[in-house]
């Protein structure tokens, strides 16, 4: 090993490279007293050094961040007089953010910007659309849409999209719209861009209370802006609600059983409830929408102005007729161990995926008579229309506590 001074250039002496230890290179040093100046480094240092002599900018900025800047002028500065380096590091330091400068400088924490998160639009509801066509006028057929799993209790929420599925064949020829006014001026916050989905944001400060739809296409215009809901009249639009979940849901929901008969409140809206009568039979009409209620098979009682009522079962077995326009499923999905239905084999549809319900599953669908065993408590249960969806009949069977002291273990069931 040289140990002559070289006038341009501080001697390197590495283990890596000249194996020798660290007190050899210090005996060393004393021996000569001073008279030559001499640098130890190990291979990080030469790294070191080799990635500030190379100039290259990307690499050199990485190296001042992972050893810092005090680190990285130590090594610099004699290197840059000894190899009259340009100014990289002046550059670097010159291009520094301010938060970057703060990072390395410790003067203060480093200002970080919360993540801007994309915009994820909020999905509400999903309605199932059919088209009906009924009746006859001189201007032609009555075209009707039904909203098969539209809720009483549903509400159209602003920020939220609500989307309409139109893919039902029923549909073709038709044009889903809405207004804010009955007969008032198609809204411009529909999106047609998906085929056969209709898509609806409101903003969040809209001011109306409602939103009718209608038929575009219809082109008799009592029929188009009176007619065309048929399951509903209008959606309720609730204000004070934009950017709020529309549902939730627990994993232990909390059931508790109702006294009947008596008054139930569900979801803000009172109903009268009543117990479900040992052979009863499903009655549709029309008020405010297409209604589908129970009542007992030999009763006389009209219906017309009842549709806020629920039905108690007990531990027993039910017969319900059901005309066949109306065929339905029991939406006992998740509950089959305490709540079982069946009917007549001739007289099911078997296998219907149903979907944007609260019980989503793949059913049989029966009319005639259908038999209903009771085993055990449920949570509240719907009847489903296979045609026609929910017809305001979501959640109407619920768990009667106390069972009918009048139930008649041998009631009356049509012959057919």
């Amino acid at each position: 090993m040289s140990l002559c001074k070289s006038k341009c250039q501080v001697p390197i002496v590495t283990k890596q490279t000249n194996n020798i230890s660290k007190k050899m290179f210090q005996a060393q040093m004393i021996r000569t007293n001073g008279r030559y100046i001499y640098k130890y480094s190990n291979s990080k240092t030469d790294t070191i050094n080799q990635i500030i002599i190379s100039q290259n900018y990307v690499v050199n900025r990485s190296l001042l961040f992972d050893i810092g800047i005090k680190a990285y002028m130590n090594y610099y500065r004699p290197l840059a007089v000894q190899y009259n380096l340009t100014n990289v590091a002046e550059t670097i330091l010159q291009n520094l953010t301010p938060e970057e400068s703060a990072i390395l400088y410790c003067s203060k924490p480093p200002v970080v910007n919360p993540p801007v998160l994309p915009t994820v639009p909020l999905e509400g509801l999903t309605y199932y659309v059919i088209t009906v066509r009924a009746g006859s006028l001189q201007n032609g057929q009555l075209t009707y849409f039904v909203f098969k799993n539209y809720s009483s209790e549903d509400f159209i929420i602003p920020t939220y999209t609500f989307t309409f599925d139109m893919s039902h064949p029923s549909n073709v020829g038709t044009r889903l719209a809405f207004s804010f006014q009955q007969g008032g001026e198609e809204i411009d916050y529909i999106d047609y861009s998906t085929p056969n989905l209709v898509k609806i944001t409101l903003p969040k400060d809209v001011t109306y209370t409602n939103l009718y739809p209608y038929n575009a296409n219809e082109e008799n215009l009592y029929l188009k802006y009176n007619k065309s809901g048929y399951t509903i009249g209008s959606f309720a639009i609730k204000l004070t609600s934009f950017a709020q979940p529309i549902k939730t849901t627990s994993c232990s929901p909390i059931f508790n059983p109702v006294d009947t008969p008596s008054v139930v409140v569900y979801n803000s809206i009172t109903y009268e409830l009543l117990y479900l009568t040992a052979s009863s039979l499903v009655y549709v009409y029309e008020f405010g929408g297409t209604n589908l209620t129970i009542k007992d098979i030999r009763s006389r009682e009209n219906l017309r102005f009842l549709s806020k009522r629920k039905f108690g079962l007990s531990k027993h077995t039910y017969k319900i007729y059901v005309p066949q326009a109306y065929a339905l499923a029991v939406l006992n999905s998740g509950q089959e161990t305490n709540i079982q239905y069946s009917g007549e084999t001739n007289k099911a549809t078997r296998n219907i995926l149903v979907v944007g319900t609260e019980a989503d599953d793949i059913y049989d669908f029966y009319y005639g008579t259908i038999t209903i065993t009771v085993t055990g408590s449920f949570q509240p249960i719907s009847l489903y229309t296979l045609a026609f969806g929910y017809l305001n009949a979501k959640e109407i069977l619920v768990y009667a506590e106390n069972p009918d002291p009048y139930f008649d273990l041998n009631p009356y069931v049509f012959p057919f």
